[in-house]
């Protein structure tokens, strides 16, 4: 065994998780989703030390980095903690997991959600992933895989429900305030991408 300092040459990808620096269409409607979908209050605050996020057990929160670029993807990972691992949940179902199985199952299910609404994680999931289950039998790795799709599955329909209903709104204010400017929606000419808007000859 060498130490990396010990070796020479072309440098070696390592699993250390690469920083999300994707901007994010529909920031703020997302994250208001994930907010709407959470079992816990959302806030955000400044964390000392690496972590992005936390799920507190005792005051029942979640508590991500301020200011940071992968804020829907901690919030999804914490959010999946809060639904799989609170202790008092996990106490009254008889179930008991260590941190490396609950860390593969949030950060599992927070890829699986995001690449849902095509947010690709992978470069920081899959170095996430790799080190927190290194250690894992794959039985116990099996273990967590019907968690992990039901949880995300379930993540993902709420989320696509909330956003769409959130949409749905934001379209019927945009329409009051154009209509009221003395333009009206010309549905046929519209699409879910382009809105179109005409001169109201009646006004």
């Amino acid at each position: 065994v060498f130490d990396i300092e010990q070796t020479t040459g072309e440098p070696i990808q390592t699993l250390a998780p690469e920083i999300l620096t994707a901007a994010v269409e529909d920031f703020d409607l997302f994250l208001e989703a994930i907010r709407e979908i959470s079992p816990v209050p959302i806030r955000f605050d400044a964390i000392e030390g690496s972590a992005n996020g936390y799920y507190h057990n005792l005051d029942k929160e979640i508590v991500i980095k301020k200011e940071m670029s992968q804020t829907l993807k901690t919030a999804i990972h914490e959010t999946a903690h809060a639904r799989l691992h609170d202790k008092e949940i996990m106490e009254s179902q008889g179930i008991e997991k260590d941190r490396l199985t609950k860390e593969v199952e949030a950060e599992s299910v927070a890829y699986c959600v995001c690449s849902a609404f095509e947010l690709d994680t992978s470069e920081y999931s899959f170095p996430y992933i790799a080190g927190w289950s290194s250690g894992k039998e794959m039985r116990e790795l099996k273990a967590s895989m019907d968690v992990i799709r039901k949880t995300a599955g379930e993540m993902i329909d709420e989320l696509t429900e909330k956003i769409e209903m959130m949409l749905e709104q934001k379209q019927e204010k945009l329409l009051a305030a154009v209509e009221a400017a003395g333009y009206r929606f010309a549905k046929e000419e519209s699409n879910s991408q382009h809105l179109q808007f005409i001169p109201d000859g009646t006004h």
